[in-house]
């Protein structure tokens, strides 16, 4: 485990529209002590030409190339690789703030009791900003369902529901960090769909705070 290195996993499959807008999301994060490793499954598209072409332009780029096996399957396979104390994955049609990965470590080693941040992020498909808790300038409330409004406070806040929250209302969220012992703790993710809800419950229910 290489200290204060980022671990990023990209499964992918036939997203070759998508895919260099989110590769370029993350060579352009500020943040810049990662490894992007990327799980190819089993595309019949262009995919592989596509990765090919980003592994020659930055050596913080891994290929991996796999039958298909779905995104659960492809996590797997990227995380038995990863090196970084710190890890995340993403889709391979994101959209992400140069930041996240900043913000997300800071929160992260400022607060070593913790061990799985998330973030807000916006849903370009409902057009809405998502996130577990509003701010109504004294507290923290439970947003619940889509009753969400369109404000992002900045602000950091800790909470121990986190488990009971996601197995309600599955906010994992696209936007989020763990350390890699918590992730080694937990244990491989499920390969049937909802395999990131089912992760986001074990880390919570396993991590130092929630």
């Amino acid at each position: 485990m290489i200290k204060n290195l980022v671990s990023i996993v990209m499964p992918t499959y036939n997203d070759s529209s998508y895919l260099e807008k989110a590769i370029d999301d993350i060579l352009n994060q500020s943040y810049k002590n990662f490894e992007l490793l990327i799980v190819n499954d089993g595309s019949t598209d262009n995919t592989m030409d596509i990765l090919k072409t980003y592994q020659k332009q930055d050596n913080r780029i891994q290929i991996f190339d796999k039958q298909n096996g779905g995104t659960g399957s492809a996590l797997n396979f990227g995380f038995e690789h990863a090196k970084g104390e710190f890890g995340t994955w993403v889709s391979s049609d994101d959209e992400k703030h140069p930041q996240f990965i900043e913000n997300l470590v800071k929160c992260l080693k400022e607060n070593r009791d913790v061990e799985f941040a998330c973030s807000a992020f916006t849903s370009m498909y409902l057009n809405k900003v998502f996130k577990p808790y509003h701010y109504n300038g004294s507290n923290f409330v439970f947003c619940g369902g889509l009753s969400h409004d369109s404000t992002v406070t900045g602000k950091t806040y800790i909470t121990d529901d986190w488990a009971e929250i996601n197995s309600v209302a599955c906010f994992q969220g696209v936007c989020f960090m763990f350390t890699m012992r918590l992730k080694n703790l937990c244990g491989p993710y499920i390969e049937i769909p909802g395999e990131d809800y089912h992760m986001a419950v074990k880390m919570a229910m396993n991590t130092k705070e929630n």
